[in-house]
């Protein structure tokens, strides 16, 4: 059994950043003077509105710098082999701007629930079984590294990453779906467990 939750904390900062069970990078509620991207209107936001968390295609990239992605598939978030959680009523399509479908996205509406300045703690997704050979496929695709693409109020989520110093911090588009276990014998395979929570931290402009 899947049981998928996520928390939600916020703070005034001059930027959104989102950081989840591994973690998050974007901007909401944009400031009077800003620039305008194709598709990303400025959007102001109001104690309680919902502010759209979707999802992207989940892409074959790594957080790793040295491995390299193992390969080139793209998968659709709801995919049926990996039972995510959908939405009421369906997954919609969400519209996209030229570049975004010559890049080949494939943004859909979410299941998670964001609300302006409302604290979230563990919040439950859905309750989901995976089959044995789904569960095999999922297992491959966080062997070969697949990455989760999220959009917050249009901007890509990110995955902040520390190195061996503390000012060594940095951000990622995107985050893995899950890891392998660390604790395997030198030669062997690692087990492969998917994340299941996700701790999201959005800071925004006031």
């Amino acid at each position: 059994m899947w049981l998928p939750c996520y928390s939600i904390s916020g703070g005034a900062r001059p930027w959104l950043l989102v950081v989840g069970a591994i973690a998050v990078v974007a901007r909401i509620a944009t400031p009077t003077s800003a620039f305008y991207l194709p598709g990303l209107a400025p959007q102001d936001y109001k104690e309680g509105d919902l502010v759209p968390l979707h999802v992207n295609s989940i892409t074959p990239s790594s957080g790793d710098t040295v491995r390299k992605p193992e390969s080139v598939v793209s998968y659709s978030f709801y995919d049926s082999r990996f039972h995510f959680c959908q939405p009421p009523g369906n997954p919609q399509p969400v519209n996209e701007w030229l570049g975004s479908i010559l890049f080949g996205d494939r943004i859909f509406t979410s299941a998670f629930e964001i609300r302006m300045l409302k604290v979230e703690n563990c919040k439950l997704l859905c309750a989901s079984s995976i089959p044995q050979d789904d569960a095999s496929f999922v297992a491959r695709r966080i062997s070969e590294g697949y990455s989760f693409n999220w959009l917050l109020d249009g901007l890509p989520v990110a995955m902040q990453r520390q190195g061996e110093r503390v000012e060594d911090t940095s951000y990622s588009i995107g985050f893995e779906m899950g890891r392998e276990d660390v604790e395997a014998e030198q030669g062997e395979v690692g087990r492969p467990s998917i994340y299941n929570h996700y701790d999201l931290t959005v800071e925004y402009h006031t």
